[in-house]
């Protein structure tokens, strides 16, 4: 995200923030808050939205400190190489799980393929 034009950078901070907001309001509503971990729709967008904070707001945040600390020394790069594979490790991690959901939930293959049938339309 920090590499990504100014506008992409803004729509990707604000639909965090309204997912966060739903996710608060989807909370509040709960009687009682241990119902929220019977909810697995509500585990579920708990672990997403986690995540998408994780990758919008921490690693911005962890980019731009080790940016200015590599700039600050240049002897040793090892340390940030490092902390960046292990980074790409998780997207990874990502990736698995959304493709476990796709071999769940066959109907939304079929969803997927028919958008992009109809994409290339346009």
């Amino acid at each position: 995200i920090t590499d990504a034009h100014w506008p992409f950078q803004i729509m990707e901070i604000s639909l965090c923030a309204y997912f966060l907001f739903e996710w608060i309001i989807r909370f509040g509503a709960f009687r009682s808050k241990r119902d929220c971990l019977r909810d697995r729709w509500f585990v579920f967008d708990s672990a997403m939205l986690s995540l998408t904070m994780f990758e919008t707001w921490i690693m911005l945040i962890v980019v731009a400190a080790s940016e200015w600390y590599s700039s600050t020394e240049r002897d040793d790069k090892s340390q940030n190489s490092s902390f960046f594979r292990l980074v790409r490790v998780m997207r990874l991690c990502r990736i698995a799980r959304l493709s476990k959901i796709l071999v769940c939930l066959p109907e939304l293959v079929i969803l997927f393929k028919g958008i992009h049938v109809a994409c290339r339309a346009l």
